[in-house]
C-alpha cells in the first residue's frame, strides 16, 4: 500500500459551514498513507474558511499535503476545480463536495480497485443518500438508502446511454489525473461540469469500471439546484442539460441524437414527431446568435411537470 501513489482530494467550498465538518473528519479517519487534501472556499458568506482553518494544524499533521486558499472573488465550481487541479501533485483524484463526506476506508479501496483493473481510468461507485441531519460520526449505514437500485451499466455503448440518461453518481468519480491529459480541463462554460465531464470521458473512448460499494455520502438536500422544487431553478438545471446534450450531438448519429432528445423532452410522441424534428432543429440553427437567449426560451416555452421523482418537459413549439 505505502508504494501506491498520491492521492488528491479536491474540495470546492461555498457556504457549507454545517457541513463541511463531517467531510473533513471523513477524510481524517481513511487509512490511505498519501493523501494530498486540496480545498478553495469560493467567497462563502456563512464562514465556512473559518471552519476549515479550525481543523488546520490537525490536517497538517495529518496529510501529506494540506493546502487551504481562497478566491477573491466567487469564481463558481468549475474554475475552482481547475485551480484545485492545477495545485494538485497526486496521480489519482477524488473530487468532493464540501457537504458530501467518505466513508471510512474508502480511498484505500479505490486505490485498490485501481490496482486490481490497471486500464481502468475512471471508477464510480454506489454512494449512500443522506440528509441535513446526518453527520459522519453518528451515521448507521445500515439504515441508509443507496444510490444505485440495480449495478449500472458502464461499457462501450456508455456514450449512447449517456444521450438517454445520466446514470453516473458524479460524487463518487476516482480517476487518474493522467485522464485529464485525454479529456482536458473541466468546462469553465458548462452549468452541470459532471455531466460534460462523463461525456468527455465518453467521446475518448473511455468508460467506468463499477465499484460495487458505497464509499460515498451523497449529502441530499431540498434546496440544492439539482433537487430543488423551486420553478426557475428546475428550469435552470433543464436548460444546462439541454445544452450538455447539444454541446456534444456530433459524437453521434444525428437521427439517434433526435430520437433521444424527443424522448427527453416531449410527453406526446402520437402526433407531434416531425413538429417536434422541426422546433429541436429550429433551436439549433438560432443558437449562437446573440438576441436568441436560451434562458428566455426554456422560461417562457417550458412547462415543468411533476412525474414521481422525474422532471419531465413539454415544450411549445418555437416560432
Amino acid at each position: 500500500m505505502e508504494n501506491r501513489g498520491l492521492v488528491s482530494i479536491l474540495v470546492p467550498v461555498y457556504n457549507h459551514k454545517k457541513f463541511v465538518g463531517d467531510l473533513i473528519e471523513s477524510i481524517l479517519y481513511q487509512d490511505y498513507p498519501k493523501i494530498e487534501l486540496l480545498m478553495c472556499d469560493d467567497c462563502s458568506q456563512d464562514g465556512s474558511f473559518k471552519e476549515i482553518e479550525k481543523y488546520s494544524a490537525k490536517l497538517k499533521q495529518w496529510c501529506y499535503r494540506f493546502v487551504l486558499i481562497r478566491n477573491e472573488k466567487n469564481l463558481g465550481i468549475t474554475k475552482t476545480l481547475n485551480k484545485l487541479v492545477q495545485l494538485s501533485e497526486g496521480e489519482y483524484i477524488k473530487v468532493i463536495a464540501s457537504d458530501d463526506f467518505l466513508v471510512e476506508g474508502a480511498i484505500s479501496k479505490y486505490v485498490e480497485y485501481m490496482a486490481e483493473n490497471p486500464i481502468a481510468s475512471l471508477v464510480v461507485s454506489d454512494a449512500f443518500y443522506v440528509n441535513e441531519d446526518d453527520h459522519f460520526k453518528n451515521i448507521n449505514y445500515e439504515k441508509l438508502p443507496k444510490f444505485y437500485r440495480k449495478k449500472p451499466k458502464f461499457d462501450a455503448e456508455w456514450l449512447q446511454y449517456l444521450f438517454k440518461e445520466y446514470n453516473c453518481c458524479s460524487p463518487t468519480f476516482f480517476f487518474r489525473k493522467d485522464l485529464l491529459k485525454v479529456v482536458g480541463p473541466y468546462n469553465e462554460n458548462s452549468y452541470i461540469e459532471d455531466y460534460d465531464f462523463a461525456f468527455r470521458v465518453a467521446e475518448s473512448g473511455t468508460f467506468p469500471y463499477y465499484l460495487d460499494s458505497p464509499q460515498v455520502c451523497y449529502r441530499y438536500l431540498k434546496e440544492s439546484l439539482s433537487h430543488s422544487a423551486d420553478s426557475y431553478k428546475k428550469v435552470k438545471m433543464l436548460e444546462a442539460e439541454f445544452e450538455t446534450l447539444i454541446d456534444h450531438k456530433n459524437s453521434i448519429n444525428e437521427k439517434y441524437f433526435m430520437k433521444c432528445i424527443r424522448e427527453k423532452y416531449y410527453v406526446t410522441m402520437d402526433t407531434a414527431g416531425q413538429e417536434n424534428d422541426k422546433v429541436i432543429k429550429n433551436y439549433l440553427m438560432k443558437k449562437g446568435k446573440e438576441d436568441f437567449s436560451i434562458s428566455y426560451w426554456f422560461a417562457e416555452k417550458t412547462w415543468i411537470i411533476a412525474r414521481g421523482k422525474s422532471v419531465i418537459k413539454k415544450m411549445m413549439h418555437y416560432n
